[in-house]
């Protein structure tokens, strides 16, 4: 196994952190680099190999106490890449010995077992089969519908193209982050 390394800010290899995310067993869009960015500025990483497994530090400081909390508006982080019990007992034993406070929900790969973490259900669906409505939500749909609201489908590869349109400007604008972290 291959050693880990704290890797801070502005060292960070987005390109290959979010292809290591993209290829995750869960590519949950939290742990990308500009969601990230966007909740946790300045956050760092610890990486094993050549990005191979990562962890984002999403640390805070309070009175020189540096903590881990859950960053607003983020589901799950913990480990990406490729899951091993061994690399995630270095995670969990650098940040243990690194931080005060550890305040993080874990994705759902995650299989450490320790008396400070417990296990949060995670439900996915999978819509590729197929699903229904229940009469709450046609009737939710029907009053979006009578107030002018528009669901289109977006091609995958229109995806970045509406992100630099739209959320870019936003994240800028209203949130204060630099079109280089945008």
């Amino acid at each position: 196994m291959s050693t880990l390394q704290y890797i801070k800010h502005q060292d960070i290899d987005f390109k290959k952190w979010d292809n290591t995310i993209l290829h995750s067993q869960i590519p949950f869009v939290f742990a990308q680099s500009f969601y990230l960015n966007a909740t946790c500025p300045n956050w760092d990483a610890l990486v094993i190999g050549d990005y191979e497994t990562v962890f984002p530090i999403t640390y805070k400081t309070k009175f020189g106490y540096r903590y881990l909390p859950q960053p607003p508006f983020t589901s799950q982080l913990g480990t990406f890449g490729k899951l091993s019990l061994d690399a995630e007992q270095q995670f969990y034993n650098y940040i243990l010995e690194h931080f005060r406070l550890i305040d993080l929900e874990l994705n759902v790969t995650n299989q450490l077992k320790s008396g400070f973490i417990s296990p949060k259900n995670t439900y996915t669906l999978n819509y590729s089969e197929g699903y229904k409505f229940n009469k709450n939500t046609k009737r939710n749909i029907v009053k979006a519908q009578e107030n002018g609201f528009v669901v289109e489908s977006v091609k995958s590869q229109e995806i970045i193209k509406l992100s630099k349109t739209y959320l870019n400007p936003f994240l800028e604008k209203e949130v204060g982050l630099s079109n280089a972290t945008v």
